[in-house]
C-alpha cells in the first residue's frame, strides 16, 4: 500500500464502524493528530482487504503480546525500545557498538544518511537497518521479527548542538530508509502512529 495518489480515497474501520472516505491528505491529518487508534484499519477505496499497515509504538508499546496481535491482524511493526526492556537494550546498544567498530564488516545491513535545514537548524540523521543476525539471542521472542534498527539524530540550532540514538526493532525487512524516516517509520513524537508502506 502506498500514498502516491494524493488523490485516493480511503475507508477507516473502527470497531464495527466504518469512517470516510478520507482524501489521503485528511487520512495523513488524522495520523499525525493522534486520532488514529492503535488497530484502526484502512482500506483503499475501490478494494475489499482490510489492513492495519503498519503500526509504530514508543518503547512503552515494547511488549511481545503486542507484537503478535499485530501480526495475527496481518500488520507490521517498528517497536521502539528503552528501558522497559532493558535486557533488549543492552544488547541492542552492543551490537551496533560492534557493528560500527568493525565498519559492519560480514553484516548485511542498509544505510541511510539525510539532512534537512530550515528554521535556523539542522537536522542530520543516519539510519542503520540490519537483517536479523542468526545468534541475536531474542530472535524467538517478538512474532517474526526480521530487523533491528538504530536512528541517531543531531541536531544543530542556532549555536546549540544535541545528539541522539534510538532503537528499533521490527518485522519489515532492513530498509534503512523507510524505517528512518520519521513520517513513516516512528517519527519525533514517537507516539502510536500508522505508517504506510510500499
Amino acid at each position: 500500500m502506498s500514498l502516491k495518489n494524493a488523490n485516493t480515497c480511503w475507508y477507516v474501520q473502527r470497531g464495527n464502524a466504518v469512517l470516510g472516505p478520507f482524501a489521503t491528505e485528511k487520512l495523513i491529518e488524522l495520523i499525525n493528530g493522534k486520532r488514529f487508534a492503535k488497530y484502526d484499519k484502512v482500506r483503499l477505496a475501490g478494494t475489499d482487504d482490510w489492513v492495519i499497515a503498519t503500526v509504530t509504538i514508543d518503547a512503552m508499546g515494547c511488549q511481545k503480546d503486542i507484537a503478535q496481535e499485530i501480526r495475527e491482524r496481518k500488520g507490521h511493526y517498528v517497536l521502539g525500545v528503552k528501558g522497559n526492556q532493558p535486557t533488549l537494550e543492552a544488547d541492542l546498544v552492543n551490537y551496533f557498538g560492534a557493528c560500527l567498530e568493525s565498519n559492519f564488516e560480514g553484516v548485511d545491513h542498509d544505510l541511510h544518511e539525510s539532512t534537512e535545514t530550515g528554521h535556523g537548524r539542522t537536522d542530520e540523521r543516519i539510519v542503520y537497518a540490519v537483517a536479523l543476525p542468526e545468534e541475536f539471542s531474542h530472535r524467538e521472542d517478538w512474532k517474526d521479527l526480521k530487523a533491528l534498527v538504530v536512528v541517531t539524530s543531531r541536531r544543530l540550532l542556532h549555536d546549540t548542538e544535541t545528539c541522539e540514538s534510538r532503537y528499533d526493532i521490527t518485522d519489515r525487512p532492513p530498509r534503512a530508509k523507510s524505517l528512518g524516516d520519521p513520517s513513516a517509520a516512528t517519527g519525533e513524537s514517537r507516539m502510536v502512529s500508522i505508517g504506510f508502506w510500499t
